[in-house]
């Protein structure tokens, strides 16, 4: 039993971990696609700013 929770918590956290990166290039993406400097703009970089714990801003500025 505690190996099988074990292994749900694992795969969870692989599951987390690899969807992390798509999210930030789909964001990154709908930026670049919409230049306006408006809300919709300024909501893509809250999102972004959330779904990137830990990572600097030369992260952003390399796309």
């Amino acid at each position: 039993m505690r190996k099988l929770i074990l292994l749900a918590a694992f795969l969870s956290g692989a599951i987390i971990a690899l969807a992390q990166p798509y999210e930030i290039r789909r964001i990154k993406k709908e930026l670049a696609d919409h230049p306006q400097q408006d809300t919709f703009r300024v909501n893509r970089l809250s999102d972004l700013a959330s779904n990137s714990p830990g990572h600097s801003k030369e992260t952003f500025s390399s796309s």
